[in-house]
């Protein structure tokens, strides 16, 4: 009886999930990236921003 687990990086539940969701977080990245540069690009006042809502 085998009572190890295989690696994870073995496993194919861990390929199906691995292909799934590496384009959102590439996609995810590449927002998070357009809105810094953008923020960085138009000068703002955080507090303000907040108040307003």
């Amino acid at each position: 009886m085998n009572t190890t687990a295989a690696p994870i990086d073995r496993c194919a539940h861990n390929a199906l999930t691995a292909r799934c969701e590496a384009p959102a977080i590439t996609e995810m990245v590449k927002a998070a990236a357009h809105l810094e540069e953008a923020f960085a690009a138009v000068p703002h006042d955080t507090a303000a921003l907040a108040a307003t809502g």
